[in-house]
């Protein structure tokens, strides 16, 4: 509960300070003409993002023109009109996922949508074995709220519904909520986010709602590390997480800038009773704009990890260098990677040898990959880390491969298709690098997924979609997070639905 007060408080002081910063922009007309004149004269004009670069003297467009994740756009997709967006300037360094742009002009806009839908399960809640199949009636709906001004970016996404079994066991609820607030003054821009999630099993790859797999509804877009990554099915039980993050960029020169940040971020197990984490995270980071489309960095990140029992802990320090390209409504790419040093205490898993105690350092490796990419009528948007991470609730602590990718084609005007799908791999931290009879013992958990879905839109906000789902998981030892000790699990997933997914109203 401290938790979750915590997270309230900080999205109310962001609430604040986005009021307060809204009162001293009540100027005459003319000031607003005089700001929109600056980029131009700094060659960063929003009417030409695409310009090409003249004599290789790029200029990187001003710290109040940063913005923060676009909403997504719910409805059937139609074309990208790149002209209407300026080149995305998050910095590499910071806590969130590069976008393909920000909207040219200042304005105020805000989507809701609704949606319902009708599912079957195979196995569900997550058990073990057998071809029973449950049946779901759901209804989820939400907003989207951006305001972009001359020197404050504010974001406000939520995400909520419920599922009605056909027997009435088996109901549950899921939430999505994420706000931010981003503000400059002079060359120091600061940054406000808090982002919770309410499931009823692991997110990673759940589509419980019947909306897709991959949906980013109440998502602030962060990058991997600043959230938490329950990518381990484990037995049905509601799950909580939180992540809050304060974020300073000072901008030294027209190029480069620096970066400091702090994240807290907390996993809750309510019903199945595996392990609960905490998470802090710092990070300090330099970034150099190298022309008008690339940008590098080098960071350095320090996360803690701390578990529900008292008595284990994990040190991870990481040093990385990243790369970032980006065009302005087509392309976003960051890829980033170095080493990874991770000191345990008193590890949790248990090995052929006997439990380890004291110290353990390991010497390992992080990456992660971001490509996001824009046609007339096709999309892609793939992700992947590596690196040390909570456990998922099953393990103290664990080295991670996540990989996630999305991909839609607008096949007709009023028909798009979308194929998704996604593979973890956990290692259990303690066991890595002790003797060759513990290594042989590693416990290691397979999840992927996969799932293909058709939109077929009816004017111009409503839309009906039919999509399958599968969810599988192994593991080369026996395991009892699934309700039962097995060594893997299948599941299914059917559903087709109707949804209002209104094109964004501009409200100035």
């Amino acid at each position: 509960m401290l938790q979750m007060r915590y997270a309230c408080s900080l999205a109310l002081i962001s609430l604040l300070v986005h009021v307060s910063a809204e009162r001293p922009q009540q100027q005459p007309q003319a000031a607003p003409q005089a700001q929109t004149q600056a980029p131009q004269s700094q060659g960063q004009s929003p009417q030409s993002p695409s310009q090409p670069e003249q004599n290789g003297n790029a200029q990187p467009v001003p710290a109040y023109r940063s913005p923060l994740a676009s909403a997504a756009d719910n409805g059937v997709q139609g074309e990208t009109n790149a002209d209407q967006v300026v080149p995305d300037t998050r910095l590499p360094a910071g806590a969130q996922s590069l976008s393909l742009g920000a909207p040219s002009k200042e304005h105020l806009y805000w989507a809701p949508f609704l949606d319902f839908s009708s599912m079957a399960y195979s196995n569900y809640p997550v058990t073990t074995g057998g071809s029973s199949w449950t049946t779901f009636g759901t209804v989820s709906g939400g907003i989207n709220l951006r305001e972009i001004s001359g020197q404050s970016d504010f974001t406000l996404t939520y995400l909520g519904g419920g599922a009605l079994s056909s027997d009435g066991s088996n109901n549950w609820s899921q939430h999505e909520f994420g706000i931010a607030e981003r503000f400059t003054v002079r060359r120091t821009t600061f940054a406000l986010m808090d982002q919770v999630g309410y499931f009823p099993q692991s997110g990673f790859g759940f589509n419980g709602l019947g909306i897709g797999g991959l949906s980013t509804n109440g998502s602030l877009g962060l990058q991997s590390g600043f959230a938490t990554q329950q990518s381990i099915l484990t037995a049905a039980g509601q799950f909580v997480d939180n992540s809050s993050i304060i974020e300073l960029d000072r901008y030294l020169t027209r190029r480069s800038s620096l970066t400091l940040l702090g994240d807290y971020s907390i996993a809750r197990y309510l019903d199945n009773g595996v392990l609960d984490s905490n998470e802090a995270t710092f990070r300090a980071g330099y970034n150099y704009q190298q022309s008008r489309k690339s940008t590098i960095a080098l960071f350095y990140t320090f996360d803690a990890f701390r578990f529900g029992n008292g008595t284990q802990s994990i040190n991870a320090h990481s040093a990385q260098f990243s790369y970032a390209r980006r065009i302005a409504g087509r392309l976003a790419l960051q890829l980033s990677a170095g080493p990874q040093v991770a000191i345990s205490r008193e590890p949790l898993t248990a090995t052929t040898g006997g439990p380890i105690t004291g110290n353990v350092t390991q010497l390992l490796w992080t990456a992660t990959a971001d490509l996001k990419y824009q046609l007339r009528r096709f999309s892609l948007d793939a992700t992947y880390s590596h690196g040390v991470t909570a456990g998922s609730g099953v393990f103290a602590g664990s080295v991670s491969d996540l990989v996630s990718v999305s991909a839609s084609r607008q096949l007709t005007p009023k028909l798009n298709a979308t194929l998704l799908g996604g593979y973890s791999r956990n290692t259990g931290l303690s066991l890595l690098g002790t003797t060759p009879t513990a290594q042989s013992a590693n416990q290691t958990y397979n999840y992927s997924f996969a799932g293909a879905r058709l939109d077929r839109g009816w004017g111009r906000a409503i839309h009906v979609y039919f999509g399958y789902q599968l969810q599988y998981q192994d593991s080369n030892l026996p395991s009892c997070v699934t309700g039962a000790c097995t060594g893997s699990f299948l599941n299914h997933q059917v559903y087709f639905g109707l949804g209002w997914h209104p094109r964004n109203n501009i409200i100035r």
